[in-house]
Parts: C-alpha cells; structure tokens; sequence
C-alpha cells in the first residue's frame, strides 16, 4: 500500500466554521459554553474529533467570543452555518456564522467609508397599486364578472357584465 492512500487530503478550510457573537466567559464557564456549543452543532452534523476551538484572552482569562468548528465535510459545514447564522442563544447572544474560506471578503474592506453611488428613483408597483388591485377584486366579488386589466400603472375596467 502507498503511504499516500492512507493520508486525508485537505483541499483548504472549507469545513471549518466561525461562530461570532458566544458569550465571553472565565475559565470556570468554559466547559458549560463548550457543552451547549457541541450540542447545537452536533444535532446537525458531527464536529470533528478536537474540531472546536474556543480562542482564550491570555490577560482575563475569558474567552473571546467566538469559536472555530471543524466538520467532516463542506457540505456538513454549510449546513451548519445555513441551520444557525442568526440562531438566537439568548437575548444579548445571536450567533453569527461564517464559512472559513469566506474570510477573504472581511479582510478587503476598505479602511475609509464611501457612499453607495445614488440611483436615479424608478417608481415602480407602490403600496397604492396594491390596494386598487385588491379593491378591484373585491368589486368583481360584489359585481358578479368584472374583468381589469393590469397592463398599465392603475387597473382599468375592461369589462364589466351587471345582471
């Protein structure tokens, strides 16, 4: 047998998540965040032996507020971060979730703030429209048939058949 049949190939980090927005807790809170962590993730997809890494501020003592989560596959981690970027642990702790590889796209903002180029207004289908739609198809109710057209920017009676 080859040594190289029996090592795992890793194309990257595209297993491996970032979970922002945990709770930052001492030392003593460690495992009960770590436990509540695994349990979330692993109803999802198996996290991968010595897969979660809690980063620890070396001074407090607490952790960061954030975690990596390594899966078996891409796959399992999109999963995750789809199934809990917005998963509420509590009032003060919504998570979060990136994909690893996505990081690239945190690192290229610029450092001075520029507005959005304005576009110039396009009134389109307004609240108003709406309301004359619906108004239009409550007096077909009442009417018996009525038909309107939709093709311009108000509803006109094409046909209306009073009996």
């Amino acid at each position: 047998m080859n040594t190289c049949d029996s090592l795992e190939f890793d194309a990257g980090f595209g297993s491996i998540i970032i979970v922002d927005n945990l709770p930052v807790v001492p030392r003593e809170k460690f495992e009960k965040l770590e436990g509540v962590v695994r349990k979330i993730y692993s109803q999802i997809g198996v996290i991968k032996e010595n897969g979660l890494w809690m980063p620890v501020d070396e001074d407090t003592g607490k952790t960061r507020g954030y975690c990596f989560i390594k899966s078996n596959t891409p796959q399992e981690a999109e999963l995750a971060k789809e199934k809990t970027n917005g998963y509420k642990l509590d009032r003060a702790h919504i998570f979060a979730v990136n994909m690893f590889d996505e990081i690239d796209k945190f690192m290229k903002v610029p450092d001075e703030w520029a507005p959005p180029k304005s576009r110039p207004y396009t009134p389109g289908r307004t609240f108003l429209y709406a309301l004359l739609i619906v108004r239009a198809l409550l007096l077909k109710l009442e009417l018996g048939s009525l038909v309107v057209s939709q093709t311009r920017a108000l509803p006109r009676l094409v046909y209306n058949r009073l009996i």
